[in-house]
């Protein structure tokens, strides 16, 4: 068998949900003719180089695959009959080629795994500054449970201040009002002794 790349359009009408079904279609030509598919990679809906029909935009696949040459104009014939694909290309690749996509799928790996590898670099990150974060918390926790009663015993104090400055004043006043008492009485005990004698 050799190797084949197909690049084949879609029409813009068929509905997106349906593409799938075109592209199974697509592999089942090359399977059931002895093929094996490769690989297959979509290129989305571009605008055409040139109108095709009433189309001026279609849904483009690449397709690499192996096929026993004498078969290829077979798959071809079918593609030509399938209302869906409105234009393709079955090109057979040379050794270079090959050698050339291979280390292409090989590059395009070694990026999705460097771009893996970056985001599980950042996830990790991103679990150390949580943890971080929360021993912090827990550190400062027992400062904040020490420091809460000490600015509450701060905001007592003036209270409390207040409240021994008026039992001082109140105490003046009973002392007061005691020794006015006192000398009232002796001031009447001074009146009483004249008026006996």
């Amino acid at each position: 068998m050799r190797d084949y790349e197909l690049v084949y359009i879609v029409s813009p009408e068929v509905a997106e949900e349906n593409l799938n079904r075109v592209v199974e279609k697509v592999n089942q030509f090359i399977a059931a003719r002895g093929g094996q598919v490769d690989n297959v990679n979509s290129w989305g809906k571009r605008r055409l180089a040139y109108p095709i029909g009433p189309h001026r935009e279609g849904i483009y696949y690449l397709t690499y695959f192996k096929l026993n040459p004498a078969r290829a104009q077979d798959l071809e014939n079918s593609l030509h009959t399938t209302e869906e694909v409105i234009r393709h290309l079955v090109v057979r690749l040379e050794e270079a080629q090959i050698k050339q996509r291979e280390l292409l799928q090989q590059q395009e790996l070694q990026r999705q795994q460097q771009r893996q590898l970056q985001q599980e670099q950042l996830q990790q990150q991103q679990q150390e500054q949580q943890v971080e974060a929360l021993q912090e918390e827990e550190r400062l926790a027992p400062q904040q449970q020490e420091g809460q009663p000490e600015a509450q015993r701060e905001e007592q104090q003036p209270e409390a201040q207040l409240k021994e400055e008026l039992l001082e004043e109140q105490r003046q006043e009973e002392q007061a009002e005691e020794q006015q008492q006192e000398e009232q009485q002796q001031e009447e005990q001074a009146e009483e002794r004249p008026a006996a004698s």
